[in-house]
Order: structure tokens, then C-alpha cells, then sequence
């Protein structure tokens, strides 16, 4: 027996030798790595975002493993995987997501050379919303292209974009729109919208000469009176007379027709229709009222 004779090996050496001698075996496992850190969702359909990563070990060595999620909204293909570097495509249906509001969620590696987290997450954008060629984020710019292209403010008007996107989390808006699709015109619907809300005045007319006399009718004759509306926006109006005698030329109009902030309506005077003595005619302008 020799003593006082150092081996010059260290404790935590020595102990190792120890462990392995006695069959306890340790493996470091090689650090999972996922790359890109920052993820670049690209928008491949109107509803579905998508991003691929990659998974791999920072050793370089063969593993496998599984990507899984609680979110039903997220598709992982493949799930399982084998190999030094994974591709793993992510794709989000963002029609399940609430309108306005970030995505946000978790991915899970398992795999034998350990676990790890990924999180996700898809910020919230403005809701924009294609027409005749314009991007729409806001009702303002909704407003500037009703005023320019009515047709195209419609057709968006009419879109689950509209009221799911630009009326998001405003559920007295939504109420309104509600309320007007489901009883009116779509031109009216869209003009009472704007007006309930705030965003315009209503349509109303004037005429310039509230009064006329003729004498001594012997011959038909026509003549015209100007109407004019005080902004823009659609209207209706139906032009009626309470006397045979005076018959109206066009007796339903919008403002579609008007030119600049005017309409001429004209009218026939029959004296064949007039009875002795003298005649009264009176011509009544009101809205017209539709359910279609």
C-alpha cells in the first residue's frame, strides 16, 4: 500500500470514473434550436397566414420528434419529424380569429433531444377591404368613396368585411347596419347608415317657386319646376299631383338624377281636363318609400 502518492486526478473526475464504473450512464442532450427566431407570416389566402421553421440540434445530430398545439385555429404539417433539419409548415385560419385583435399561441417540440416552446403570434392589422381598386381601413375612407363610386360602396356595404372588420367592436354600429340592411334599399340602407352614425347630413329638397298661376289654359302646355337638394347622398322621391289636369313627367326620381345639386321637373297642363271656373293642382314631393 502506497501512501501520500497523488493520482493528480480531481474529485469530480474521480467520481465520474465512479459512476460509469458502476453502469450509470449520462448523456448530455444537445440543445434544440429553431430557426427563423423571428417568424414571416405570409398571407396565402384572404383568411390563412402561414410561416415554416426549421428544427434542428445544436450537435448537428439525427432526431426526431412532434409539433403540437391547443389552437384549433393552427395546422402543423408534418407533425411528426426525423431528420438533422425539419421543415415544419404553420399555417393560421384566421376566419376563426376575432376581428381587431392579435393572435396569439403556442407550438411544442418534443423531441429525444429535449423540448421546446415556440410562440406565435399574428398582429393585428387594419381591416382592409378591397373596392374599385382602393384599400379601406376606416369608414372616413369609406365616406370618400361612397362619395365618389356609390356602386362600389354598395357592393363593400353588402361584404362581411364591413361589418365584422370596420364596425369591429362597436355594437351600436353593428345594430344600425343590421337594422337598415334588413329593411331597406341597399343605396338607402347605405345613406341612412351614414346619416344615423354621424358621417353626413340626410338628403332634403327645396323648390325655388312654391306658388304659380296661369290664365286663360286654352292649349296643353308644359312647364318645369327646379328642384334642389342640399348635399350629397342618395335619396328617393316620389313626385305626385292631387288634379287630372296636371300631369307629372317623371313621378319617381333619385338623386342619381339630379345634375350638380338640381333636377328639372317637368309637367303638363291639360285645360280639356279643367272644369269651369278655376282650377287648383297641387304638386307634392316626398320620399319614397321602399322595401326592396
Amino acid at each position: 500500500m502506497f501512501e501520500g502518492i497523488s493520482t493528480g486526478m480531481e474529485d469530480g473526475m474521480r467520481e465520474k470514473i465512479n459512476r460509469l464504473a458502476e453502469g450509470n450512464y449520462e448523456y448530455e442532450q444537445s440543445r434544440v434550436i429553431v430557426t427563423p427566431e423571428v417568424l414571416d407570416w405570409n398571407h396565402v389566402t384572404k383568411q390563412v397566414y402561414q410561416t415554416s421553421l426549421v428544427i434542428s440540434n445544436e450537435k448537428r445530430h439525427l432526431m426526431k420528434g412532434i409539433v403540437t398545439t391547443h389552437a384549433p385555429e393552427i395546422t402543423i404539417d408534418p407533425v411528426n419529424f426525423r431528420g438533422v433539419d425539419s421543415t415544419i409548415v404553420v399555417s393560421v385560419d384566421m376566419e376563426r380569429v376575432k376581428p381587431g385583435e392579435n393572435f396569439e399561441s403556442v407550438l411544442q417540440i418534443i423531441s429525444d433531444c429535449g423540448n421546446e416552446k415556440v410562440s406565435l403570434c399574428i398582429p393585428k392589422e387594419s381591416v382592409k377591404a378591397e373596392a374599385s381598386g382602393h384599400q379601406i381601413e376606416d369608414l372616413s375612407q369609406f365616406v370618400s368613396l361612397v362619395q365618389k363610386d356609390i356602386e362600389a360602396g354598395v357592393k363593400l356595404f353588402d361584404t362581411p368585411a364591413f361589418r365584422d372588420g370596420l364596425l369591429a367592436k362597436d355594437a351600436q354600429k353593428q345594430a344600425i347596419y343590421d337594422g337598415l340592411r334588413a329593411s331597406a334599399g341597399r343605396k338607402n340602407a347605405l345613406d341612412n347608415f351614414l346619416v344615423s352614425i354621424g358621417k353626413k347630413k340626410p338628403v332634403t329638397i327645396a323648390v325655388e317657386q312654391v306658388y304659380r298661376q296661369y290664365d286663360a289654359c286654352r292649349e296643353a302646355f308644359q312647364d318645369e319646376i327646379s328642384i334642389t337638394k342640399n348635399t350629397w347622398g342618395y335619396e328617393e322621391f316620389q313626385i305626385c299631383s292631387d288634379a287630372s289636369f296636371l300631369r307629372i313627367e317623371n313621378e319617381h326620381i333619385t338623386t342619381e338624377e339630379f345634375v350638380g345639386d338640381r333636377f328639372v321637373c317637368k309637367y303638363e297642363i291639360d285645360p280639356e281636363q279643367m272644369v269651369m271656373g278655376k282650377n287648383y293642382a297641387r304638386i307634392e314631393i316626398k320620399k319614397y318609400e321602399t322595401d326592396h
